[in-house]
């Protein structure tokens, strides 16, 4: 679950970077910060002792990887990404989340 976070993580950080400087300053940020805060709180949650904290990072990474999927929804609508890159980060989202939900029950 981890190495697909952090692999979805690198796919975006590639992506963003060759985004036009206009692009870069509405998005850029955005969209590396929740794809990273996945994986880092998949990490923290796998830290945690108490079922509570460790549901608590995995909600919280949740969280990140729907605004991951928000973020490419908005590229796609404004012809930055393609239907075929939106899709794959699309199911690739979708893939983690459903190895938390997984972990949460």
């Amino acid at each position: 679950m981890y190495h697909d976070a952090k692999e979805l993580n690198q796919k975006i950080g590639k992506l963003s970077g060759h985004f036009s400087i206009e692009v870069k300053k509405k998005y850029y940020s955005q969209f590396n910060r929740s794809a990273l805060s996945v994986g880092l709180n998949i990490a923290e949650a796998a830290g945690r002792y108490s079922d509570i904290e460790m549901c608590r990072h995995f909600d919280i990474a949740l969280g990140s990887l729907a605004e991951v999927v928000a973020c490419a929804d908005h590229l796609k609508d404004k012809d930055i990404l393609t239907i075929d890159r939106f899709s794959e980060i699309h199911n690739a989202a979708f893939h983690i989340a459903k190895q938390i939900q997984g972990m949460k029950h």
